[in-house]
């Protein structure tokens, strides 16, 4: 898993020049609000300075997008991203369900909406085809966050199994951000990530009779 994460790190630094960001796993309540984002019920912190911040994430996008929200001046176009922790509530045996996620937003000035949308889509498939050696698929699915975008979002497929997310934000969050400037998220579940077999690369001897023309 580290191994991969660092690759997944590589293609994003040194491919499309994204940068990578600490963030906190709880909900920050006073962050999010600025973005019209709730901080949704989830597992929570056991003495925690501030009860506003006792909820553990479920998504590592708000959080990102608080970071984008705090530094929306830095450049008219750049994408962060963290591989961290999230919870996905309470397991059968009652412990919190704990997984190891990669999120990203892109945040820009300069291209459409729909331009950034495929840019992700480029980075998704990048991921998948230098590190597994499968290309992923899309399909639409209906949010299943209030700050997803109606329509565009889609769920990241491979081998017909759910392995993330990806979607533009809701218009009105997306205004709450910045009205100039497009947003587009994606998020996979890297121990899902983990779990995918790895394709065979194959290799065809070259002929070793000449060309005809």
């Amino acid at each position: 898993v580290r191994s991969e994460s660092k690759e997944i790190k590589d293609i994003l630094v040194k491919h499309y020049n994204l940068h990578e960001v600490p963030a906190y796993i709880w909900g920050d309540v006073r962050k999010y609000k600025k973005l019209g984002i709730e901080v949704e019920d989830n597992v929570k912190v056991l003495n925690i300075e501030s009860s506003d911040n006792g909820t553990i994430r479920n998504s590592m996008i708000p959080t990102l997008l608080a970071a984008v929200s705090d530094n929306k001046d830095y450049s008219d176009s750049y994408g962060i991203f963290e591989i961290g922790r999230v919870v996905a509530g309470i397991k059968e045996d009652g412990t919190a369900n704990e997984r190891r996620s990669l999120g990203i937003v892109l945040f820009d000035k300069t291209i459409s909406e729909k331009d950034l949308f495929f840019k992700a889509i480029s980075m998704v498939n990048e991921i998948f085809l230098q590190i597994k050696h499968k290309a992923p698929a899309l399909a639409k699915v209906a949010p299943s966050h209030t700050w997803q975008h109606p329509k565009n979002t889609a769920e990241i497929l491979v081998d017909g199994n759910k392995v993330g997310v990806l979607c533009a934000l809701h218009p009105s969050n997306r205004a709450k951000l910045d009205k100039t400037a497009a947003a587009v998220c994606f998020e996979i579940d890297m121990d899902a990530f983990s779990a995918i077999d790895a394709s065979s690369i194959m290799f065809r001897e070259p002929s070793t009779q000449q060309s005809t023309y």
